[in-house]
């Protein structure tokens, strides 16, 4: 009897091409999906069938980066890079189409507009720009200690600094690095331990949980690997707190100020939530980082004063 009453085999899987606004030279990406069901989609195919197709050009490379890119309000994270004869387009892999995803996507358009890079490239299992009337979604993510991690490479000979002269910022007196630099000290007062946990938890030195580890009568170093892959030393000590050193001969200015930007209001709103929550901060010290800064600050601005030139600021040699 059940010879006779066999179920009808499955539907055969029907190709379905992606939407995109990609070039007209890029060929377009089929995935196959069961009938009835949605199409499920991922960078790796995505990347694998860009790599089998336009990578197998002599002036075309392909490759998955997913690279956490920086900008003034925020991070992004960026699956796949395609160069073009010196061109980078970055590409966006959606996996599902609806008007949240519609509201990102135009997000990192109008993101890419405003600070002039080339328009991105998005694939998803319908398209995102029918939609009407919609409303950009912000696509930047926070700072934080995750976007952060040990960079595990050798470690360049040089000198890392917390600020240096340069075609920005030539004085370091009332420039926008003494600011940040100024507000991140002020707001990391009486959190210390809370952020210095943060950056051990991340580090895998202390259990997940950790709320609070005082800072270390000796200094604590270590090489951290930040967003565009950026490595640069974190120093930790009882009378100096917690500070970022770049490397100054391969980081960019841009680059510099954007960071401490971002830890910046990372810092504020981690001193926010503990007020909020009425958590206990930390003691007063005799070795207070905050005093340190006012001290050295106050030295900076008698040297400026006398004409005195500053090249660099809070340097370590490697």
């Amino acid at each position: 009897m059940g010879l006779f009453n066999k179920a009808p085999p499955p539907a055969a899987a029907a190709p379905t091409t992606l939407a995109t606004n990609a070039p007209e030279s890029w060929p377009p990406i089929r995935v196959e999906a069961e009938a009835g069901e949605e199409v499920m989609l991922n960078y790796l195919h995505v990347a694998s069938e860009l790599e089998r197709t336009i990578g197998t050009k002599e002036n075309i490379k392909v490759g998955i980066v997913f690279k956490t890119f920086m900008f003034d309000d925020g991070l992004i994270d960026v699956p796949i890079e395609v160069i073009e004869g010196g061109k980078r387009t970055m590409v966006f892999v959606y996996s599902m189409a609806d008007e949240g995803v519609a509201g990102h996507w135009l997000g990192v358009k109008q993101l890419f507009q405003r600070y002039g890079f080339p328009q991105p490239v998005y694939y998803a299992p319908s398209d995102l720009e029918k939609y009407e009337g919609i409303m950009a979604k912000n696509p930047l993510k926070k700072l934080t200690t995750s976007s952060m991690k040990k960079y595990t490479g050798e470690v360049a000979h040089g000198t890392y600094a917390m600020w240096w002269s340069g075609q920005s910022e030539p004085s370091f007196n009332n420039s926008p690095t003494m600011g940040m630099i100024h507000s991140i000290y002020e707001n990391s007062e009486g959190i210390y331990s809370y952020l210095f946990a943060d950056f051990l938890m991340m580090l895998k030195v202390v259990e997940r949980g950790t709320s609070q580890v005082a800072l270390p009568p000796k200094p604590f170093s270590v090489a951290l690997k930040g967003p565009e892959d950026v490595m640069f030393l974190l120093t930790v000590s009882q009378d100096k707190g917690i500070r970022f050193h770049f490397n100054k001969a391969t980081t960019h200015e841009a680059y510099r100020q954007r960071f401490l930007n971002l830890y910046d209001r990372y810092v504020y709103e981690f001193k926010s939530e503990v007020q909020k929550l009425n958590l206990p901060q930390d003691p007063p010290s005799q070795l207070s980082p905050l005093q340190w800064w006012y001290k050295n600050k106050s030295t900076l601005a008698q040297l400026d004063s006398q004409g005195q030139v500053v090249p660099e600021f809070g340097s370590i040699n490697r």
